[in-house]
């Protein structure tokens, strides 16, 4: 899963993922240009992996998204944060957003 947006970022990731493997983009950005190369179709193709871009900016799409956290926590423990790169409480969101590493992945929200 990529939120930044960035070509940099996830398409080296595109080595990485495995058969049935699926890429989903949540961000955008303009400007950064990135090759996808006929072996990386290839990959997708023999490997049966999806790239999917989706938006999930409405108030409810985030309610389901904290459900599927709280979930995923209750169920595997401290998994998911092996999946987080950084964690920002939720005055600082605007400008984690906005300052965002190029190259960064993920971010959550921590709320007390």
């Amino acid at each position: 899963m990529d939120t930044s947006g960035y070509p940099s970022a996830f398409i080296p990731l595109i080595k990485k993922l495995k058969r049935n493997g699926a890429l989903i983009l949540f961000g955008t950005v303009g400007g950064e240009k990135s090759e996808i190369t006929s072996d990386m179709i290839t990959k997708f193709v023999e490997y049966n992996i999806v790239v999917i871009g989706s938006v999930n900016a409405s108030k409810l799409n985030f309610e389901e998204g904290l459900s599927y956290l709280s979930l995923w926590k209750a169920r595997y423990g401290d998994v998911l944060r092996s999946m987080i790169t950084k964690v920002v409480k939720p005055e600082e969101t605007q400008s984690a957003v906005l300052d965002k590493a190029k190259g960064s992945i993920k971010t959550i929200i921590e709320w007390d």
